[in-house]
């Protein structure tokens, strides 16, 4: 159990340079998910097909 946490530690250490930029492009894929489940909704309400 000490072995894979020492083993998750050190794939953080090198991921902690990606951080940053995974974090932005999730963030930024919830919000698109978000405007387009959005953009159905307010499409069905008017009758429009997407």
């Amino acid at each position: 159990m000490a072995e894979n946490s020492n083993h998750i530690q050190n794939i953080n250490k090198f991921d902690n340079v990606d951080k940053g930029s995974h974090r932005y492009i999730a963030v930024a894929r919830a919000i698109e998910i978000y405007l387009r489940k959005k953009d159905i909704m307010v499409g069905a309400a008017y009758g429009f097909e997407w």
